[in-house]
């Protein structure tokens, strides 16, 4: 829905509770039960916890972004989540988006309930083995649909307790592949930003391999992707650290 002082969009499984929440485009940045954890120079991360008068309970991430001009971040994400919906690969819920006419904007995702990031995964638990194959599947999948996600850090790998499936989060800056030799560049990146984020050599080495058994990439180019990807890997690196100097806070965990 657009009106005169806002742009706003609620999917219409979420209209419902949106409405009894009290909720509208300027109130995502007011109402008193969205609570900030993360605070950022572009960005707050917050999340909303409330009982519904049917008795269930709702538990939102929101991300409340500084003005921008043009395509905001909350519509890239959103554009970048439906990309993802289109090639059938397992992302959050978006229960909405919208922007006020000073060039803030919000995104609103339901929480992934039973899964883990990937990060915080590796803290708690002994093996993740039995992530190895479904990973790599995606990331392949990924690629095979023309997507690239330009963040593919092991953070935004969500891991399932119970399932043992995995769902790829924060789309922000998924994008269309391009062709040529920029086809090939993007996907190094995603899988340099993927091996730096893995603590183990022995993890790295199996998710990339069966992620190159997956693409079809035997021979000489599977030894020059990983002659590639591990040059840019410690690119990364080097930036991370700066980064982290920078703005600490960037690095904190999404809350349970």
């Amino acid at each position: 829905m657009v009106t005169a002082s806002s742009l706003l969009y609620v999917s219409p499984d979420h209209q419902a509770v949106f409405r009894e929440l009290g909720l509208d485009a300027e109130t995502v940045f007011e109402h008193p039960d969205i609570q900030p954890w993360r605070t950022l120079v572009e960005r707050e991360n917050c999340t909303l916890r409330a009982r519904l008068n049917d008795g269930n309970d709702v538990f939102w991430h929101i991300k409340r972004y500084q003005p921008a001009e043009g395509t905001t971040p909350a519509e890239q994400e959103a554009a970048g989540i439906r990309l993802l919906k289109d090639a059938s690969i397992p992302t959050v819920e978006m229960v909405g988006y919208g922007k006020l006419p000073d060039g803030r904007s919000f995104l609103i995702l339901d929480d992934l309930r039973g899964y883990v990031a990937g990060d915080k995964w590796l803290a708690k638990e002994n093996s993740i083995e039995e992530f190895v194959e479904p990973v790599a599947l995606l990331a392949a999948k990924l690629h095979k649909a023309n997507l690239h996600h330009r963040d593919l850090y092991f953070c935004h790998f969500m891991l399932s307790r119970e399932s043992h499936d995995v769902r790829l989060i924060d789309a922000g800056r998924v994008q269309q592949l391009p062709g040529g030799l920029r086809r090939v560049r993007w996907i190094v990146k995603d899988l340099a930003q993927l091996w730096h984020s893995l603590p183990r050599e022995s993890l790295r080495q199996k998710i990339i391999d069966r992620y190159i058994q997956q693409m079809g990439w035997s021979g000489w180019r599977g030894k020059l992707l990983h002659v590639w990807m591990r040059s840019k890997s410690r690119a990364i690196a080097r930036h991370d650290v700066r980064l982290r100097k920078k703005q600490p806070n960037r690095n904190i965990s999404i809350p349970e």
